[in-house]
């Protein structure tokens, strides 16, 4: 089983850039890429990382490509990872100039003893592991500028989810192992070195032997309350059910911060949402395809 997000918020059709049913093909190339792993008998964070891939390759979304810009006109993204079979994790913050942040993520994760790398260093070492690096300037569409320019000149910081949002993967695999990834462009006119949830394992992105989660919305909401590794706690000591555990801290994150992700060890789906939209599909090896954007 593969899920998929492309970000949660007040989603108004008449104001994207492109028409839903474009998102609506990104999504599917996403799910298609990580299911193609799944159906080849690899792990789930071989899913979860492709998935991710895929989105921070389409500059529909704000991951990779087309990311959005921070206070100095600059991409400044984030990510992370999280293995349920290893309890393993890495996590990147402040990545200008490697192509896929995800994949970065998961170089911390299996290469060094730590669990997060941030900026320049990152990158070196992400360059020192032959992940492919990219002129920043590569990054940046003529959309996510003319969004930046408006910002600035209104002083305004807002969430992105409105338009193109953060990206995520949740998988399961053959052999019951569970995974996550989450990558961004964090917040549009953001503060230089603002770090959001998608940064933080626990707060967006959480997998162990019973469930797998991302997140996406409010970064600083979801950092405060831990969302992705409460819902696991919740399960874990209440023998609630994903979807209740998922509507449960959705519910204490209170309305319009977004929304989550989230599959089970027996394969159980949540996509659990309490603003008006969010960009998501999922599918198994089975045939299933569900693909969604508004409620």
């Amino acid at each position: 089983m593969l899920v998929v997000h492309g970000g949660a918020g007040n989603i108004d059709p008449a104001k994207l850039p492109e028409p839903l049913s474009v998102y609506e093909t990104g999504l599917k190339t996403a799910l298609s890429e990580g299911l193609g792993r799944l159906e080849a008998g690899e792990s789930a964070l071989d899913a979860a990382e492709a998935a991710v891939r895929a989105m921070e390759d389409n500059s529909l979304y704000n991951a990779g490509v087309g990311s959005v810009l921070n206070a100095d006109g600059v991409v400044q993204m984030d990510a992370a990872v999280m293995d349920g079979a290893t309890g393993g994790c890495g996590c990147v913050t402040d990545i200008t100039s490697t192509r896929h942040p995800v994949s970065l993520a998961r170089a911390v994760m299996e290469q060094t003893k730590h669990v997060m790398l941030t900026g320049s260093g990152a990158q070196r070492f992400g360059a020192a592991q032959g992940l492919e690096r990219i002129e920043p300037s590569v990054l940046i569409t003529e959309a996510r500028r003319a969004q930046w320019q408006r910002l600035r000149d209104g002083q305004q910081i807002v969430r992105d989810h409105d338009t193109k949002g953060t990206v995520g993967a949740v998988a399961l695999d053959r052999g019951g192992r569970l995974a996550a990834a989450t990558s961004t462009g964090g917040m549009a006119n953001k503060p230089v070195g603002r770090v959001g949830d998608s940064a933080i394992n626990g707060a967006s992105t959480w997998a162990d032997a019973r469930v797998a989660v991302s997140t996406t919305g409010v970064g600083e909401r979801f950092m405060r309350q831990c969302t992705a590794s409460r819902l696991a706690i919740l399960m874990e000591l209440t023998g609630a059910s994903v979807e209740a555990a998922a509507q449960r801290v959705m519910d204490e994150l209170g309305k319009d911060t977004g929304g989550l992700i989230a599959v089970d060890r027996r394969g159980n789906v949540s996509v659990c949402f309490n603003s008006s939209g969010m960009f998501r599909a999922w599918g198994d090896r089975n045939g299933l395809r569900e693909i969604g954007t508004m409620d």
